[in-house]
């Protein structure tokens, strides 16, 4: 029960951060700074929502360790369609972001083992 609550709470967090945010900077932001918010987008807040994803899945990795991957693959159609960018340009930002998750799952599994073994 309590990992569909966090897997709940990873969807809407994707699909604010993958489909809102980009739509938002959009229709918003003037045309000569939204390449900054572009890059700040793909760069900075996706590869740290990448890593939070995977934190939370190590909790329950064995039940959990399909989170990283769905969650990447849910950035290709939600940005491309927000922000009108062709699929082909961006794919492998996701394959990035599934990496990052299941490096950061793999990370915090590991941690979390170490430290149930030290005591």
């Amino acid at each position: 029960m309590r990992a569909s609550r966090a897997v709940v709470g990873m969807l809407a967090a994707a699909g604010v951060a993958y489909g809102a945010v980009p739509a938002f900077a959009a229709a918003f932001v003037p045309s000569d700074v939204g390449m900054v918010v572009s890059i700040l987008l793909l760069c900075v807040l996706y590869p740290a929502l990448s890593i939070a994803l995977g934190i939370v899945s190590a909790r329950a990795l064995r039940a959990l360790w399909w989170v990283p991957g769905v969650f990447a693959s849910l950035f290709l159609p939600l940005f491309c369609f927000s922000m009108g960018v062709p699929l082909g340009d961006v794919w492998l930002y996701a394959v990035g972001y599934a990496a990052v998750g299941y490096v950061a799952a793999a990370m915090g599994f590991a941690l979390m083992c170490g430290g149930r073994t030290a005591s």
